[in-house]
């Protein structure tokens, strides 16, 4: 066994000497890389040092012919020279013969020629004024729900046009679509008058200011306008536009406080209808939802009864009513909205009577089937919830209740909660209002309800502006609430509290954009937060509270989260608002 390993070793390093000797005999005759050269134009040269230092030099058809006649394979003959000389004749042996390339051309009169010549373009390079134009005029027009917020542009009474790109030959202007040959572009500008300090505050109890302040530049005298026409054609304009201004139907007061040293100051915005101006009434859906469950007790029923019916009294002839008694289950007065005529009134009122307290009490299926519905367009829809928000069968959490109606309401209904006494579940009524751009208010009296329902109601009978959105340039939305600004109404002022940089945000400018059946308003507020009113801290701890309102209801939505509860905290601390999470 151990000779055959030591005989298999032996064979091996035989083995490999035999392959090595091979491989090292064979190698001068192994091609490993071809040469890729042109056999045609290639010359071979032979060089060989003498013993007296000379360069014997040939090319091969040289050596040939020579070794050839003389019979000396062996030797290099040619001419002795240096390296140098031998490249120096092949040189010259290449630039040997006439070549046409070679030989210079002389061409009379090429410059004249050349400028004479005319060169056939496809296309002129001069610029078409028609053609730029046209470049020019290929913009989108923007709608006002698209456009750029941060861009301030003057504005017109005209219609907003819609999102879409030019055709070609078309050119941009402020319209819509025409739908006839009656209904052409509005020419009537009409530029808003610059704001001034005396413009930030026009309550109708106070100095207003002077109509020279409010006066808008005076026009060309090629644009000047008799009277007549002038009124008469703003009177067509705002017929027939479905887009109009606000600017002369809302008092709007602005005042700002800025602590020492703080790097932040706050303003309050206040909005209300003008009392002396003509203000068009939008009709309105309303659905009255009365708790007449066993927790509400007969005496509490019977005045609240007498209050609903007050407020029934008070609806237009144009408007849409319902009444939803709840216990256990919803108990309609009609199967769905009917006109507020006299009849029904009537019929609504003595539907009420003889109503009796009992049952248990289930708030979410009472308000639940009324929101499921979609409103009319441009028309506000109420739910006037009156309960004290004890629910007793069904979902009772209140967190529950209120994030799956908001959920389902998504803003389409405003939700104004009502209720009467010491037993009131204020988180839920006011949450529930807050968050579904409505308000609530609690009577602490019971004998009170029968005044103060109808007069609760009456704040609100009257919308102008339904689902309106704002922006406030330069100032941080997150920065200003409430969030969602709830719908006009007049007699009622709508509150704006907001924080800014006084460093940098000198300039306050509001839009403010709704909706009133099937017209668009909007309002432009500027004015110069340095310059506006001076208020009192009494602004800083409203924002602050305001805040914190907001705060409780992301809570309610999300929970406590650590760093909800921390800004609770921070409030609290800096602005003194406490809440029943300090508790």
């Amino acid at each position: 066994m151990i000779l055959s390993r030591h005989m298999v070793f032996a064979l091996s390093v035989v083995l490999s000497l035999a392959l090595h000797g091979a491989f090292l005999v064979f190698a001068p005759r192994i091609e490993i890389f071809q040469r890729n050269v042109n056999q045609s134009i290639l010359e071979y040269y032979s060089v060989r040092l003498t013993e007296d230092g000379a360069i014997m030099a040939a090319n091969e058809e040289t050596r040939r012919t020579e070794s050839g006649k003389e019979g000396d394979s062996q030797g290099l003959v040619s001419r002795p020279g240096k390296v140098q000389d031998l490249i120096a004749r092949g040189k010259e042996e290449t630039n040997t013969g006439s070549s046409p390339q070679n030989t210079p051309t002389e061409v009379s009169h090429l410059t004249e020629r050349v400028a004479s010549d005319t060169i056939h373009r496809e296309h002129d390079l001069q610029p078409d004024e028609l053609a730029m134009k046209s470049v020019d005029a290929k913009i989108l027009e923007i709608s006002q729900e698209t456009a750029r917020k941060e861009v301030q542009v003057a504005r017109r009474l005209v219609r907003p046009s819609p999102s879409r790109i030019l055709e070609d030959g078309e050119y941009p202007t402020l319209r819509t679509p025409r739908n006839s040959e009656e209904d052409k572009p509005l020419r009537l500008e009409i530029q808003p008058s610059p704001f001034t300090a005396q413009d930030q505050i026009v309550k109708q109890t106070e100095t207003p200011p002077s109509p020279e302040t409010l006066a808008p530049p005076p026009p060309a005298p090629d644009q000047v306008m008799p009277r007549n026409a002038l009124a008469q054609e703003t009177q067509q304009a705002r017929t027939e536009n479905p887009h109009s201004l606000l600017d002369n139907l809302v008092d709007i007061k602005l005042t700002a406080y800025v602590p020492e040293k703080n790097s932040h100051g706050y303003f309050q915005l206040k909005i209300a209808p003008k009392e002396n101006e003509s203000i068009e009434i939008l009709p309105k859906d309303v659905t009255f939802i009365i708790d007449a469950s066993g927790s509400i007790t007969q005496s509490k029923l019977n005045v609240t009864r007498r209050g609903v019916q007050a407020a029934v009294t008070l609806l237009h002839p144009e408007d849409r009513f319902n009444i939803i008694v709840f216990r256990e289950a919803p108990i309609p007065f009609k199967p769905e909205l009917a006109p507020a005529t006299e009849e029904t009134k009537t019929a609504a009122i003595a539907f009420l009577e003889n109503l009796q307290a009992k049952g248990e009490t289930d708030v979410y299926n009472a308000i639940n089937p009324v929101i499921s519905g979609s409103p009319r367009p441009g028309i506000p829809s109420l739910l006037v919830v009156i309960s004290d928000g004890r629910a007793t069968v069904g979902i009772r959490d209140a967190r529950a209740i209120i994030n799956g109606i908001t959920a389902e309401n998504n803003l389409r209904n405003s939700i104004f909660a009502y209720g009467g006494g010491e037993t009131v579940n204020r988180y839920l009524m006011d949450l529930l209002a807050y968050r579904n751009k409505g308000e609530s208010h609690v009577t602490a009296k019971i004998a009170d309800i029968e005044k103060d329902l109808p007069a609760f109601f009456q704040n609100i009978s009257d919308p102008l502006l339904v689902n309106i959105k704002t922006d406030y340039a330069s100032i941080e939305e997150n920065s200003v609430f409430p969030e969602i600004v709830p719908d006009f109404y007049k007699g009622r002022i709508v509150t704006v509290y907001g924080r800014f940089d006084p460093a940098k945000d000198s300039e306050f400018v509001m839009r403010l954009a709704g909706a009133a059946q099937d017209r668009s308003k909007e309002l432009v507020f500027r004015a110069n937060l340095r310059k506006a009113a001076t208020g009192k801290q009494a602004i800083a701890k409203q924002w602050a509270f305001q805040k914190a309102y907001a705060i409780i209801g992301q809570i309610s939505r999300d929970g406590e989260r650590p760093e909800l509860m921390n800004q609770l905290k921070e409030l609290k601390q800096k602005y003194g608002v406490s809440t029943s999470y300090d508790q």
